[in-house]
């Protein structure tokens, strides 16, 4: 279900999923299994002690927190030299789009795809062919196709993004959105149109209601 709000864009400083979630993992590392750290040697489930436990990465929370900041400024750095359309386009898009993106270290592309697979908010373009009867455009190829809230300036119609995507699976002229399968070779073209104010991927469970 999408908020009724139109804005629901965030402000502050953006902080890269994949590192959040990195630190979550290292500070519940420290909550569960102290002991790995401090106690190289413990008794095991038959009694014996004579089986190591592996160690946790000698990585620190100060060093965690460093590699934070240092992702920001990478991230930062990268986006002001990004044109005006593809910086519209939100982290976790450009993150699979482009080559260019500033990794941390922390997932891959393929891998952030396969996910939003699984929850139906991504086609991958040899299926997408087949479901929308596709078929390549002059030399662009067909590709693998993301589900987006498409938020337009209060003074547009939803039909202005007719032309940029694959299929609209839904609209709400009061409110100026359009639920829409969009190929992601499509995204900059799609942001450069001068009254898209937004995008948004379709959490699941995926549906395209907009009340």
């Amino acid at each position: 279900m999408m908020d009724k709000k139109h804005d629901d864009k965030k402000t502050g400083p953006v902080i890269p999923d994949r590192l959040l979630i990195l630190l979550l993992i290292f500070m519940g590392c420290l909550l569960i299994v102290p002991g790995c750290i401090s106690q190289p040697i413990a008794e095991n489930r038959t009694g014996n002690t004579d089986v190591a436990l592996t160690p946790v990465s000698a990585i620190t929370l100060d060093e965690v927190t460093k590699e934070l900041l240092a992702s920001q400024e990478r991230l930062a750095l990268y986006r002001t030299n990004l044109t005006d359309a593809k910086r519209r386009i939100p982290n976790n898009l450009l993150f699979i789009i482009d080559p260019n993106y500033p990794s941390s270290g922390v997932g891959t592309p393929a891998q952030a795809k396969k996910i939003m697979i699984a929850r139906h908010q991504l086609i991958p373009a040899e299926q997408a062919s087949t479901e929308f009867n596709l078929s390549p455009s002059g030399n662009q190829p067909v590709g693998d196709q993301v589900y987006l809230y498409i938020f337009l300036n209060a003074s547009a119609h939803t039909a202005e993004i007719d032309a940029f995507v694959t299929n609209v699976t839904n609209r709400d002229e009061k409110r100026h959105v359009a639920v829409a399968w969009v190929d992601l070779n499509n995204l900059v073209k799609l942001m450069s149109v001068r009254n898209v104010d937004h995008i948004r991927i379709v959490e699941p469970p995926g549906t395209d209601t907009l009340t």
